[in-house]
């Protein structure tokens, strides 16, 4: 079984939360909750607009693609707060426990996070993979929507 490229790009994409996560935590300047919020925006932004570029004729189609490739990339981040906070890496996502989101240090954030991580993380694979598959040149959800209505 071959991994489609577009697969490929969705998980190199979200697994690129961990580098970015090292080098975040180690810029000084993220001290403040507005620096982290201001920040986190920003990838946001040029993670969308990397997905766009990466594959505007998959997006074309459907935008959800864009949507959950994204979600991939946040589940990536929570399941590495989730293992910072129970031990099993140091040094990755501190600054955002400890000034922009202090409440994923609880028994229940953390538990979040773990859920995220994993079971939302194969659900967003899932989804984009079936969205890649389905809309092969078809029209996307509302066109398949309008044919089960019609139907």
């Amino acid at each position: 079984m071959d991994i489609p490229p577009l697969a490929g790009k969705t998980a190199a994409l979200s697994l690129s939360a961990l580098p970015l996560s090292y080098a975040l935590n180690h810029v000084s300047a993220l001290s403040h909750p507005l620096w982290v919020a201001l920040m986190s925006a920003l990838i946001l932004g040029l993670l969308f607009v990397v997905v766009y570029s990466l594959s505007h004729s998959e997006i074309s189609y459907d935008p959800l693609y864009a949507v959950f490739t994204i979600f991939t990339f946040t589940s990536v981040v929570d399941l590495i707060i989730a293992l910072q906070e129970d031990g099993y890496v140091m040094g990755l996502m501190e600054f955002c426990t400890k000034e922009g989101e202090p409440y994923l240090r609880t028994a229940h954030g953390v538990f979040i996070c773990y859920w995220d991580g994993t079971v939302h993380y194969l659900l967003y694979l899932a989804m984009a993979g079936a969205i890649c598959r389905r809309c092969g040149g078809q029209g996307g959800v509302a066109s398949d929507l309008g044919r089960e209505v019609s139907s």
